[in-house]
């Protein structure tokens, strides 16, 4: 068979989701090519409907086996909702507002025919998750074809809505801004307002404790979840491919199963998330925060004593007045059982989480330092000058901080007047190899406290400072 020949026999084959027979006929009765014909139903795309039919309804095991039961929405356009059943959960609220109930709480998550940015990447398979009375209902929407592009948008637009929370994995800066992007290629405006990605969280909370922070890994090393079938996601753009050329559905079952863990996944890691921060915002020990079994990271003190003690929300964004309040009270708007948290408190137990890091000669000294550093700059701003004192000479003394040092010389020779004694330990600095670091450094380690807490630390800014203070003493004694 000729080259002219197999493109002939290409084109003549249907495409996945189309209707089109080789002998299509038109209204006046006319036989139409295959070509003309497939070029009417995609014309006929452009046509949109609000009535979609229901998707089919399927369990998560038959899901996990089968990419089948997708029910036809449109040309070229696919759906099925997967169901997991769950237990009766507990309402913790650190993250998310009270105010908003689990209904508006949508999971997002996208199969991609590419792993980065630009114009050729686009969504093929869409998951948006929500929370029923008792199952997270996962709606998987399949684009069959390249054509079915506008049908996919405008179903999307029917399933979103402004008021949803999107909580994502890597959302902010991949799938939300894909979607973005492919709605304003093709005219339309697409705004997510509130968001809450989760992979900003976890990097506060667990960097130095997972070997990466993948949501594979996060489920394995975290969650101690095992996915009974994964396939690679960065496989998933060629078993497209695959499926494109040949038409058939089940070269998507592993895509199709990768896609609704990822979600599932998901929904357990925002479980793990708000229970962790809430029970530690109520005051319970980190000893009481056990994961199930599996679970191999333990919560890292510092970082969760950072979050609390800072009253930060890493990955969280939308308008100011919907943003959590601090408040104390029980219940919410929705109806729901909810647990707010006290700020002045969750501060406070913060303060103690960081404290005992400091203290704590089982860390790391980066991540004490970092914990020290973190009280240090807090108690200097607020003008408990003893307290940032007493903190920095620990440091210095324990961990032969240089950085440490420097800040107990300024704070003897600027608060206190101690210009002798911050004397005495600059020159001490000054004897010290510049080189010289902690014991227990972690290898790898990114220290928090950054270059900013080193500035001051190197040999001629300390002759600098020891000349100003030797010239204040001098002053002083005559």
């Amino acid at each position: 068979m000729s080259l002219h020949e197999r493109l002939r026999a290409i084109r003549a084959r249907p495409r996945p989701g189309s209707t089109v027979t080789d002998s299509a006929v038109n209204a006046q009765g006319a036989e139409l090519t295959t070509e003309r014909a497939l070029h009417l139903a995609i014309e006929r795309t452009t046509e949109r409907t609000t009535n979609y039919p229901t998707p089919n309804r399927v369990s998560a095991d038959a899901a996990l086996a089968s990419p089948a039961d997708f029910t036809q929405l449109a040309p070229f356009l696919q759906s099925r909702v997967v169901t997991y059943a769950l237990p009766a959960l507990e309402d913790w609220r650190y993250f998310i507002p009270a105010q908003i109930g689990r209904s508006d709480l949508v999971y997002l998550d996208l199969e991609t025919t590419g792993l980065g940015g630009g114009a050729g990447n686009m969504a093929f398979l869409v998951g948006l998750g929500r929370l029923a009375k008792d199952a997270l209902e996962i709606e998987q929407v399949l684009l069959q074809d390249y054509p079915g592009e506008p049908e996919l948008l405008a179903y999307l637009e029917t399933r979103l809505t402004p008021d949803d929370w999107v909580i994502s994995y890597n959302g902010i800066n991949f799938d939300c801004a894909l979607l973005r992007d492919r709605f304003a290629m093709h005219g339309k405006r697409l705004v997510f307002n509130r968001q809450f990605d989760l992979l900003y969280a976890v990097r506060s909370l667990y960097r130095r404790r997972l070997s990466n922070c993948s949501l594979p890994t996060v489920e394995t090393e975290l969650l101690g979840v095992r996915r009974p079938v994964d396939l690679p996601g960065a496989w998933a753009p060629e078993r497209y491919f695959q499926y494109l050329r040949q038409g058939d559905i089940h070269i998507l079952n592993e895509v199709c199963a990768h896609h609704v863990q990822d979600i599932y996944g998901l929904f357990l890691l925002w479980l793990h998330l708000e229970a962790l921060c809430g029970r530690a915002a109520q005051g319970e020990s980190l000893d009481s925060l056990a994961a199930p079994a599996g679970y191999v990271a333990p919560a890292d003190p510092v970082a969760l004593g950072r979050l609390l003690f800072s009253g930060r929300q890493p990955g969280l964004r939308g308008r100011s007045h919907e943003l959590p309040v601090p408040i104390s009270t029980s219940g919410s708007l929705s109806g729901e059982p909810a647990v707010h948290y006290d700020n002045s408190a969750t501060r406070s137990l913060g303060e103690g989480l960081l404290r005992n890091a400091v203290y704590d000669r089982s860390l790391f000294s980066a991540e004490r330092r970092e914990a020290g550093f973190e009280l240090g700059r807090y108690y200097n701003s607020c003008g408990r000058w003893n307290d940032a004192y007493e903190i920095f000479r620990y440091l210095y003394a324990e961990l032969s901080d240089r950085a440490a040092g420097v800040e107990v010389s300024k704070i003897l020779e600027h608060r206190l007047g101690e210009h002798r004694e911050a004397a005495e330990i600059v020159r001490a600095l000054l004897r010290r190899p510049q080189s010289g670091r902690n014991r227990r450094t972690r290898p790898n380690h990114k220290d928090s406290a950054g270059s900013q807490n080193r500035a001051g630390t190197t040999t001629e800014a300390l002759r600098h400072r020891l000349a100003r203070i030797e010239r204040k003493i001098a002053r002083g004694a005559s």
